[in-house]
């Protein structure tokens, strides 16, 4: 009996973990990128959520007032935007695995497109998704020395 429990629990496991890495690959198929807890960029997603990060167009910079230097255009990358967490396992959050998936939204500009991305990889397996707007704007993206500071 031991032994039967132990299976199903590592067959449970196999099909969470499963999930995340599905949803991260399509989340980077389609222009994003994820994050952990704390907004900071990873390769790999926590064991419970995911992030989504989107980065932004490159900006002009300057140094010394100069735009260009020697003909090339100096450029400086912003902070990806934060359109929110994709939760797989949080009671309080109101996500059970391989049940529901809870995505809250930072903003409304990505919320509908990731919303839809995420149907689209959970309905073969009968789970649900419920999206609920945390904040009006996407955050932005930390880094991880700011977390220390």
């Amino acid at each position: 009996m031991k032994e039967e429990t132990g299976s199903k629990l590592n067959q449970i496991i196999d099909a969470c973990e499963g999930h995340l890495y599905e949803v991260a690959d399509r989340l980077k198929q389609e222009g994003y990128d994820i994050a952990g807890h704390m907004r900071v960029r990873r390769k790999n997603p926590s064991p419970n959520m995911i992030g989504v990060l989107k980065d932004r167009a490159p900006v002009q910079a300057s140094v010394l007032g100069l735009k260009n230097i020697f003909g090339y255009q100096l450029t400086r990358q912003p902070r990806a935007f934060h359109y929110g967490r994709i939760w797989f396992n949080d009671e309080d959050k109101g996500a059970v695995y391989g049940k529901n998936w809870v995505y809250e939204a930072n903003g409304t500009v990505e919320m509908f497109k990731i919303t839809k991305l995420l149907e689209d990889i959970a309905s073969p397996y009968g789970i649900t998704v419920q999206s609920k707007l945390r904040h009006k704007a996407p955050k932005r993206e930390r880094y991880l020395h700011e977390l220390h500071a």
